[in-house]
């Protein structure tokens, strides 16, 4: 920042002056002390910066397919852009709108300042320096190709997380990346990788404190945060400030939202707290009043017991390499009171050994207008068809082989026809499912091998940390094609067409 010349040009005056404040980040290894600027705050006018801007166009990546991408190399690294924000400058002529004031101590006079860069805390700051990175890959990328598929798809906000399948590729990447980050006076800062070889070269400094990498949400704060261990190269889950146990809806529905999986590994635990608290709304308590004793009990256990996700650890890489054979293994499972879909990568390598790994998961509650449980199954299948989608368009595979796995009878019925045989509800759903996957593999699967299941009804945490069903699938998935119990051709006799009409019919 620069300070003001009392004797500027009218037109160049301060026309707004941004509040801030410090936050003290108790757990940052780097920057503890954060300023924060507050430029929602309203003028005496009653409008303030932000509602005069533009956001801009969201150009930030994905996090669930930025980590997709992460755990498929073997060799893996991660860095941040130092002060990326404050990188960039501002047009001369909008630092007007950037004003502050400032004293060195309470006895000190108040002097007046503008800042001359993005400033965190306006509303257009993500778009434009997103917007930079995107054009600094344009103009300088055609040197480094490495690095733009890196800036582009695999950088989240100011998070970079890639790889490769072999050290020389990766270090060629990691390179190429600092190179064509300097050429916009960006810097990377808190190097870490999963193998130290990748690191010696690099400048102490700038890694020596990385020993775990946070994935988060940049806009909130989370109680369940997801940390990457390069020394194991594994994924843990960090649980914090649940030791006070909410007693009243409201402090029950804040730490449900502060829950953080982006990517549904714990979603049979997370599944279990929603479907409480819509238990919890049918009692029609007010917002503050505490809860009845019986389900304070129930909150009580259910809360404590999250401390036991910090015991659960997930391998960052699937076992993928080029030369593997790949598949995708999907499968959806609906109960009374939620639905679900849980995503399986299979890798089947060139000695025949097979890995299967969890990569993605959802569930959602049941509506409380009462559904038919088919009805449910087809939600889940649906789900599920838009968990593939999304995975093959992330992983960058979109002619990847798939199987769709369902316990429903009727719904593999319903998805074998055409949707105009059914009425509003079904065939909606019918059409979004074909065109989702118009070569979809569906088949039945028993209720016991459906790792769907857990997440329709729900788990404790104890139970999920060595639930081998959920998280490898069904054992067979683990062996050769001619050894599953596959049903290829739905039967179609007439009673079970009748019950599908009447399920596609009722209320």
């Amino acid at each position: 920042m620069t300070k003001i010349n009392p004797t500027e040009f009218p037109a160049q005056a301060p026309a707004y002056y941004i509040p801030h404040r410090a936050v003290i980040r108790k757990h940052s290894n780097t920057t503890r002390l954060r300023v924060v600027f507050n430029a929602s705050c309203n003028t005496a006018t009653g409008k303030s910066l932000n509602s005069a801007l533009h956001v801009g166009a969201k150009l930030q990546t994905d996090l669930v397919a930025v980590v997709l991408q992460w755990r498929q190399p073997r060799f893996a690294l991660s860095a941040d852009i130092a002060k990326m924000y404050r990188q960039i400058l501002v047009h001369p002529l909008d630092t007007k709108y950037q004003c502050l004031l400032w004293r060195s101590s309470p006895t000190a006079q108040v002097d007046e300042y503008r800042l001359l860069t993005v400033t965190y805390g306006t509303a257009a700051a993500p778009f434009l320096a997103l917007r930079v990175l995107r054009q600094l890959a344009e103009d300088e990328g055609s040197q480094f190709p490495l690095a733009v598929m890196v800036l582009l798809q695999q950088t989240y906000v100011d998070d970079c997380t890639f790889g490769a399948d072999d050290l020389e590729t990766a270090k060629q990447t990691r390179d190429q990346l600092i190179s064509l980050l300097s050429q916009g006076c960006f810097r990377l800062c808190k190097w870490a990788s999963n193998c130290p070889t990748l690191l010696e070269d690099l400048d102490p400094s700038d890694h020596g404190l990385a020993t775990n990498k946070d994935l988060h949400d940049h806009d909130s704060i989370k109680i369940l945060g997801v940390t990457w261990k390069p020394e194991h190269d594994i994924f843990t889950f960090q649980v914090s400030n649940l030791i006070t146990v909410a007693k009243t809806k409201r402090g029950i529905l804040s730490v449900i939202a502060q829950l953080f999986d982006p990517l549904g590994w714990v979603a049979p635990v997370i599944v279990t707290a929603k479907i409480f608290l819509q238990h919890l709304w049918l009692t029609k308590s007010d917002w503050d009043d505490e809860l009845p004793a019986e389900m304070l009990r129930e909150w009580e256990t259910f809360q404590l017991t999250l401390l036991l996700l910090e015991q659960l650890t997930i391998p960052r890489w699937t076992q993928y390499h080029p030369n593997n054979r790949i598949e995708l293994h999907g499968f959806a499972d609906a109960s009374t009171r939620a639905y679900a879909a849980a995503l399986y990568l299979r890798v089947i390598s060139g000695d025949g050994c097979i890995t299967n790994t969890l990569i993605l998961a959802k569930s959602k509650v049941a509506p409380l207008k009462t559904i038919s449980v088919p009805r449910l199954e087809l939600c889940a299948a649906l789900l599920l068809a838009q968990l593939i989608d999304f995975a093959r368009s992330a992983l960058h595979l979109p002619d990847i082989d798939y199987w769709c796995w369902s316990v429903s009878m009727v719904v593999l019925a319903w998805i074998r026809q055409s949707p105009s045989r059914w009425k509003t509800f079904v065939a909606n759903r019918v059409s979004k499912m074909q065109q989702l996957l118009p070569n979809g593999k569906w088949n039945h699967v028993p209720t016991h091998d459906n790792p769907a299941d857990c997440a329709s009804r729900g788990t404790d945490p104890a139970s999920l940390i060595n639930h081998q069903l959920w998280w490898h699938g069904p054992p067979w998935l683990s062996h050769s094609f001619n050894q599953w119990s596959v049903i290829s051709d739905i039967p179609a006799t007439h009673s079970e067409l009748r019950d599908s009409k009447a399920c596609a019919t009722c209320s």
